[in-house]
């Protein structure tokens, strides 16, 4: 405790060193230790969460299939410079349907009431539901998806993500039983996800349109582009909290937390496991790639919570024992 001294009073006028000036903003701001409300803890949640609908943006930097030398190497039927630039990108996009998961939580803070600071580490997992129809974003894929693509898929699913956060908490109206609070953190999030696309043609050579000799036709019907493997990005992630905290004796505290987890947008590539039954090539010296963007990969967790202050009297009285 900061204390002050009684003084008989200075005939002149005295100026204020800069170090009292100091001393007294420490005084006021710093919590007082005798009061014991200043006190390190650590806390651990478990429980369910929900995912929302997610949606899925994808693109790539193939060709035509008329400029694919692994499938057509004399390019018949094609035009004169048709081929002798690179076309726009393909593009699609759907959404997967929301879902359900698991979370966990270790976190250290310090709880200076009615507030609390904690560095917190957060796990959580999530499984989607069935995903919705592909939506063709380029004309020229446009131009095929009515008869010559067969089956046109794209999902995500086996979400895990690896929190770090900076929490912060005030106390509503602290009973002395019952502790309700509100939250907000940010931080990182370490994001993967297994993706799955998939583009098949028809397996009779009369529904190509494509081309119009029936060699080619032959060629190409059944063939497939398959993409997937686990995806994964780092990203900025934040959240919001509330709860209502149970005393169950001077150190030790069981409630409950909501909290709505937010991600920025996920973002990885990757060459094609396939690419039209061949390699992730078209002959032309560069790889073929798809970028995979995912949005909506929140979640709402419903969390039992145990909360362990550790108690300065006792480590005091500890130190004393051990003398």
């Amino acid at each position: 405790m900061c204390r002050t001294e009684n003084r008989p009073r200075a005939t002149r006028r005295v100026g204020i060193h800069p170090a009292l000036l100091v001393a007294g903003a420490v005084c006021v701001t710093v919590p007082d230790s005798a009061a014991g409300q200043g006190r390190w803890y650590l806390s651990m949640d478990l429980g369910p969460s929900l995912v929302p609908r997610a949606s899925l943006f994808a693109e790539d930097n193939d060709w035509s299939t008329k400029c694919d030398l692994l499938n057509n190497p004399a390019q018949v039927e094609t035009t004169a410079g048709e081929c002798a630039t690179q076309p726009p990108p393909a593009m699609w996009e759907n959404k997967v349907n929301g879902g359900t998961g698991a979370l966990a939580s270790l976190a250290l803070g310090y709880r200076w009431r009615p507030f609390r600071l904690e560095a917190e580490y957060f796990h959580r997992t999530a499984t989607y539901g069935d995903a919705t129809p592909v939506r063709i974003g380029d004309a020229i894929t446009l131009a095929k998806a009515d008869q010559e693509l067969e089956a046109v898929d794209s999902r995500i699913d086996g979400l895990i993500v690896h929190n770090l956060f900076a929490n912060a908490y005030l106390e509503i109206a602290p009973g002395p039983a019952y502790v309700p609070y509100l939250g907000v953190g940010a931080g990182v999030a370490a994001v993967s996800a297994d993706y799955f696309n998939r583009w098949k043609r028809n397996d009779d050579p009369d529904l190509i349109a494509t081309f119009d000799d029936p060699a080619m036709k032959a060629r190409i019907a059944g063939t497939t582009t398959i993409g997937g493997r686990r995806k994964s990005d780092t990203v900025f992630a934040y959240q919001a909290l509330a709860g209502i905290d149970r005393r169950l004796n001077d150190n030790v505290t069981l409630g409950i937390k909501l909290r709505w987890t937010m991600l920025s947008e996920f973002v990885d590539e990757d060459e094609y496991i396939q690419l039209r039954s061949h390699e992730s090539s078209v002959g032309r010296g560069e790889r073929i790639v798809y970028r995979l963007t995912a949005e909506d990969l929140s979640a709402f967790g419903a969390t039992l919570n145990l909360r362990y202050a550790f108690s300065r009297w006792d480590a005091a009285r500890s130190r004393r024992g051990r003398r």
